[in-house]
């Protein structure tokens, strides 16, 4: 086999050696963190399903981490208002690699959420922000569609999938995590030492050693 494919996975070492930057109360968070943050990625179904969260989990509350356009921040400001979840709502703004994994190295129960309309262009960055929560051991929640999420994340027990436009489906999922996070936050856990950067450069290093044989 002349062929080893190698993935651009988080290197554990490196949020080990990060200090925790405890900021925040202790609770249920649901946190989406990227770039940008947009519709498309997802932003306005997060305060769809802090909502219907909140239905049976009041305290639960939703933070976002990146840059978010005008536009899109005054519909953002006009939609949290309505819904009277000012309290509710943490928007960082960006940050730094390095912040952002500080920040969510808090002592708290955060849940990932990634419920992009389409993958199109994330399609590369996808596993980043997903594998970069598992390496903290954060469970999450994805959208069914997006395939490498379902086929890795899912089956590995490290969090559930719903479908980016069905909020009811998502709550439940967000529910059953809730019921169980230990369990779930020991699986991403256990699967982070299967998607790190460790592993795949062990895999780069072996590749290398058949070749010169």
């Amino acid at each position: 086999k002349r062929v080893q494919a190698v993935h651009n996975y988080p290197e554990l070492s490196v949020f080990e050696s990060i200090p925790s930057h405890p900021s925040l109360e202790s609770g249920i968070y649901l946190v989406h963190h990227g770039r940008n943050i947009t519709e498309h990625r997802g932003i306005f179904q997060y305060i769809e399903l802090l909502k219907e969260v909140q239905k049976n989990h009041p305290k639960v509350k939703l933070i976002l981490i990146g840059n978010m356009k005008k536009r899109c921040k005054l519909k953002f400001q006009e939609l949290v208002q309505e819904y009277k979840i000012e309290n509710d709502v943490i928007y960082t703004g960006p940050m730094k690699h390095r912040e952002t994994i500080a920040y969510l190295k808090n002592t708290v129960e955060f849940i990932g959420v990634f419920l992009p309309k389409d993958v199109g262009q994330m399609a590369l960055s996808v596993p980043v922000k997903t594998y970069e929560w598992v390496g903290l051991g954060i469970p999450q929640l994805g959208a069914t569609h997006v395939q490498n999420y379902t086929e890795n994340i899912v089956s590995g027990g490290a969090g559930l999938a719903a479908p980016h436009d069905d909020t009811q489906a998502q709550a439940s999922a967000i529910e059953k995590i809730i019921a169980s996070y230990s369990a779930y936050s020991e699986q991403a856990n256990t699967l982070a030492q299967q998607y790190c950067w460790e592993a795949e450069s062990k895999k780069l290093l072996d590749f290398y050693h058949r070749l010169w044989k």
